[in-house]
């Protein structure tokens, strides 16, 4: 029998309703497209200045995670765009890079330590004049995957780590 009286758990659910965000699925498919295009996984857009980033624990290379230029968030979903990002770039790509050495393991500190250098988030200004990929491994570790459209979901809430920081 719970110990909860309804009128706590009340107040949980509307605590919860509070901290629920929208949560958007990729709709992707197997094409050749431009280099700043949306993806997941492939080729990232690196130009001038912005160089392959580089992992901070063991040094190697990051893989592609997601590339997204911010004008193609999908669309009427404010909170989306409040992220920041598009209010200092307006014109610019989203690309989140990961540690994937699996002898090394240094994705799995970033569950612990999200600072600690196996992760990298950036936006790149959309005219980027695209250099070649240093690696043809990395552009492979994780297949292109371009992303065609966006597929709404039920709400997500935040994770434990994520309300200890809040």
């Amino acid at each position: 029998m719970s110990s909860t009286s309804p009128r706590s758990r009340a107040t949980i659910v509307d605590y919860l309703k509070d901290l629920s965000r929208p949560v958007w699925k990729p709709v992707t498919a197997t094409l050749t497209a431009a280099p700043g295009a949306p993806r997941l996984g492939g080729t990232p857009l690196i130009g001038e200045g912005y160089p392959f980033p580089r992992c901070r624990k063991c040094s190697g290379l990051l893989t592609l995670f997601l590339q997204l230029p911010l004008g193609d968030l999908p669309a009427g979903e404010e909170e989306l765009r409040d992220a920041g990002f598009e209010k200092a770039l307006p014109d610019s790509i989203l690309q989140l890079f990961c540690c994937i050495d699996s002898e090394k393991k240094c994705f799995l500190a970033t569950f612990d330590d999200p600072e600690c250098g196996a992760l990298e988030i950036r936006t790149v200004p959309a005219g980027t004049a695209p250099l070649a990929c240093p690696s043809r491994a990395l552009s492979t570790a994780f297949p292109a995957r371009t992303i065609i459209g966006w597929e709404r979901r039920q709400f997500d809430y935040p994770s434990f780590c994520e309300l200890s920081i809040a």
